[in-house]
């Protein structure tokens, strides 16, 4: 649904209207037509709107995507937590990378870190990396293991201080050796 456009003027940007559905008294999972929700941002907001002012679009867009998050959310697929074992191995992959290189390439860590559980199943009990989500701080039935981004492994590693240590001692070395690097060729 485009929201209102800075120069166009459009009066139908002012109103938002859908059908709603209520679930069947006779028939269970199944919804029956409810019914016809209607908002309009005038009757909230009593000033004239002048397409042609950047701070009227954006109030009028504003109100479209509240009216619009709040009768329609997004519906995006679950996370899966973190278990124990998912972050030792990232941190064995890290480690590996680390002895090598002196960076992390995380694109190339989250295809090992996949194959490495790809087609696993995850165990009732294994124990979660953030217990104060759930009571248990175990997983309550199998699963299986969830594919990984490198965006996701980078942002859930950035939280983990044994892995931030490791990563501060490797920047630290590779600074150390670039500078003896550097003296060596300043004093050829």
């Amino acid at each position: 649904m485009v929201g209102a456009v800075f120069g166009e003027y459009d009066p139908s940007k002012f109103c938002i209207a859908f059908n709603t559905v209520k679930p069947d008294p006779e028939i269970e999972g199944n919804y029956i037509p409810g019914k016809r929700v209607e908002y309009d941002i005038r009757e909230i907001d009593s000033r004239e709107f002048d397409f042609n002012n950047k701070d009227d679009i954006k109030r009028i867009n504003v109100w479209r995507r509240q009216i619009l998050g709040r009768n329609f959310p997004k519906m995006r697929k679950t996370r899966e937590f973190w278990l124990e074992s998912e972050k030792e191995y990232v941190v064995y992959l890290v480690t590996k990378q680390l002895k090598v290189s002196h960076h992390v390439k995380w694109r190339r860590l989250a295809n090992q870190f996949n194959a490495h559980f790809h087609g696993s199943t995850q165990r009732t009990g294994e124990k979660l990396l953030l217990r104060g989500r759930q009571k248990l701080g175990v997983i309550t039935e199998d699963r299986p293991a969830p594919w990984r981004t490198s965006a996701a492994i980078q942002g859930q590693a950035s939280k983990w201080q044994d892995l931030k240590e490791i990563l501060r001692e490797a920047v630290a070395k590779a600074a150390e050796k670039a500078a003896k690097d550097k003296e060596k060729v300043s004093n050829d």
